[in-house]
């Protein structure tokens, strides 16, 4: 996240940009009180993403020529 790297610049190098940063984080998980922890604002996303990718059909293992990499 941009805003936190420019902040441990600042904390560890002084380095302090002349203009602040253009890229901000907007938003972070919701905060479960149940559990005490901040959700995964990317959940939903994971959950509806397929959990594998099908095989490519044709698809072989490059190998390094004979002798390659060697002295």
């Amino acid at each position: 996240r941009p805003d936190d790297v420019l902040s441990g610049l600042r904390a560890v190098a002084d380095l302090a940009p002349p203009v602040p940063a253009a890229v901000t984080r907007l938003a972070q998980g919701l905060f479960d009180e149940e559990s005490g922890t901040v959700t995964d604002p990317l959940a939903p996303d994971r959950e509806a993403a397929p959990t594998a990718y099908p095989a490519v059909a044709g698809a072989a293992v490059a190998t390094a020529p004979e002798g390659a990499g060697s002295a």
